[in-house]
């Protein structure tokens, strides 16, 4: 790779429609052994060699369902659900949206750990309605998972008004 400017160098992968990759998920980015979590540094003038992106291939998937206690939401709220891998500080992973009828699919997952973590987006709550499951995920098979999410406001955290 050529003609980069200087600053940070973030790497992501693309299929051929420019859609994010389905089964190729970015694991870390080294640079000379060491491991670059937020993206590559290049400084003026500089040539960077010895860098390493290593990617998995997934043949696993997560298929769920998120079920809404106290409360259905509205058409203005939504629901984001994305996995981290267990140890990580930063997730690879794209969030997905529930459907209609708060079912949600993540396909090219490889086998591993992961925090399964669920965001309710409410305008006018303070804080953000979530909740994490721990799951198993192996190659080839469909993990399937129920997530109770809880939509009432903690008394530390009522909406706003």
């Amino acid at each position: 790779m050529g003609g980069l400017a200087p600053g940070t160098v973030s790497f992501s992968l693309t299929a051929e429609n420019r859609r994010p990759s389905q089964s190729f998920t970015i694991l870390r980015v080294e640079h000379d052994g060491i491991v670059r979590p937020r993206g590559l540094e290049i400084k003026p003038g500089e040539q960077a060699s010895g860098v390493k992106v290593i990617v998995s291939y997934g043949t696993g998937s997560v298929r769920g369902e998120v079920k809404v206690e106290n409360g259905p939401l509205t058409p203005d709220e939504r629901v984001v659900v994305w996995l981290k891998k267990m140890g990580e500080t930063n997730s690879n992973f794209r969030p997905y949206n529930l459907d209609a009828r708060g079912h949600f699919l993540i396909p090219g997952v490889a086998a591993g750990s992961y925090e399964l973590n669920v965001n309710a987006n409410i305008p006018g709550f303070r804080s953000v309605p979530s909740a994490k499951q721990q799951i198993e995920v192996s190659d080839g098979n469909v993990t399937v998972v129920v997530v109770n999410l809880d939509l009432k406001p903690s008394p530390q955290q009522p909406p706003t008004p």
